[in-house]
């Protein structure tokens, strides 16, 4: 309930079986809480490091550092 995502996907991110957005930095084809195959990623991540790339600001995440970066963001106060 706290991170607005199904338990399903929290349990992908857990368990090292997807890769989840945290910051889709000037990318137009990633939202924040997307989750990645390990495909998806690792085509992404090329994009990244490739040396014409205009990809910039974008983080991605796995397991349970992936879950306390998305859970420092939440404001408690709201």
């Amino acid at each position: 309930i706290l991170l607005d995502m199904p338990l399903r996907d929290v349990e992908q991110i857990v368990y090292f079986n997807s890769y989840v957005v945290l910051d889709p930095g000037n990318a137009d084809t990633l939202v924040y809480k997307q989750l990645l195959t390990e495909d998806q990623w690792l085509e992404i991540e090329d994009r990244i490091y490739s040396e014409d790339s205009q990809l910039v600001g974008v983080e991605v995440g796995i397991g349970a550092e992936a879950l306390l970066r998305l859970l420092s963001g939440i404001n408690l106060e709201e």
